[in-house]
């Protein structure tokens, strides 16, 4: 997954972060500059503190997916 992060294919290396660890999975996403999907895992797993660390790293695309229903990328942070 990694190599294909460093070749420049994150947007490929994304399908495989389900196949990771999961407590790994925050770390892969951001590495693959999927910011949201890194929000969802840790709202799955429960992690408020590692979900503020990712919102305060993006802020701007996280902010404009709080609490918004017709957002395609919603993510309600507590």
């Amino acid at each position: 997954m990694r190599h294909l992060v460093e070749k420049g294919h994150a947007k490929e290396a994304v399908n495989y972060v389900q196949r990771c660890d999961s407590n790994k999975r925050v770390d892969l996403y951001v590495e693959c500059g999927e910011w949201v999907m890194a929000g969802k895992e840790c709202k799955e797993r429960g992690d408020r503190a590692r979900l503020e660390c990712v919102s305060l790293a993006y802020p701007a695309q996280l902010a404009d997916c709080r609490g918004v229903e017709s957002c395609g990328h919603h993510v309600p942070i507590p």
